[in-house]
């Protein structure tokens, strides 16, 4: 039979687990926000790298071309709100503090760059292989962000509606 005590020592370690899970996942969106703020330069020119990728690959489909050229001339306006929603995103996850925010923020940084800049697809070089896996390590981070803007910080158990789980 669970004592009170027990129930309680059971929260206060699912809910570290959960900050740790949280920390985790989040840790490379804030080591590499402090990466690309300390070395911008580099971030501006991977950037154009892959936009220019795209420009060449499809020369003939109007939409995609438009669609690049607008993110070549707004990169100064993107590339900073990018870095703001990936480093305060992260910050709220970690901390629990308005985690679907922080999980829409992350989802607005990750879908896009997902796609811009990991189009293993387009590579015909030695860097395939390296960006495919690029791609799929942030689509698999994406599902992460999914879940925690499906259920937020709280522990809920699978199979109970939200409904039920109150």
């Amino acid at each position: 039979m669970w004592t009170s005590e027990d129930l309680e020592e059971a929260g206060v370690v699912q809910s570290f687990i959960g900050f740790l899970g949280r920390l985790l996942l989040c840790s490379i969106f804030i080591l590499s926000s402090v990466h690309d703020f300390f070395n911008w330069a580099e971030v501006e020119q991977s950037v154009s790298k892959y936009i220019s990728l795209w420009l060449q690959s499809y020369p003939n489909i109007s939409w995609i071309n438009n669609g690049f050229e607008n993110l070549r001339d707004f990169s100064g306006v993107l590339l900073p709100a990018a870095l703001l929603a990936k480093a305060l995103g992260s910050i709220l996850i970690i901390f629990g503090w308005g985690v679907r925010f922080g999980a829409v923020l992350l989802l607005l940084f990750l879908v896009p760059t997902t796609i811009i800049m990991h189009p293993f697809w387009l590579e015909l070089s030695v860097d395939q292989p390296i960006q495919m896996i690029m791609f799929l390590k942030n689509t698999s981070m994406t599902g992460g962000v999914l879940i925690l803007l499906a259920y937020g910080a709280t522990c809920k158990k699978v199979g109970k509606t939200p409904a039920a789980a109150k």
